[in-house]
């Protein structure tokens, strides 16, 4: 029952990694402040659709890049690469 839900986040613009994770169409990106931190989390909590559509948006950024089709996929290049 969970593997149907992604929950968007709120993220630091200059957290290195975010963008592989978390962009302006899976969660809300912010300045590196409290306050601005704080302004996207109450953001998010007060907007339903908003928590909803960056959720949906989030869960298929997920499955896209790390469902397992994908992983296996890496997977099988890696290891005829190794093999050759």
């Amino acid at each position: 029952e969970a593997a149907r839900f992604s929950l968007p986040a709120v993220a630091h613009r200059n957290l290195p990694g975010r963008e592989d994770i978390v962009t302006e169409d899976t969660g809300i990106v912010t300045a590196p402040t409290v306050g601005a931190y704080s302004a996207g989390l109450r953001r998010m909590m007060d907007d339903e659709a908003l928590r909803r559509r960056l959720g949906e948006a989030s869960l298929r950024r997920c499955g896209d890049c790390y469902g397992r089709n994908k992983i296996l996929d890496q997977w099988e290049t890696l290891l005829e690469n190794v093999v050759k």
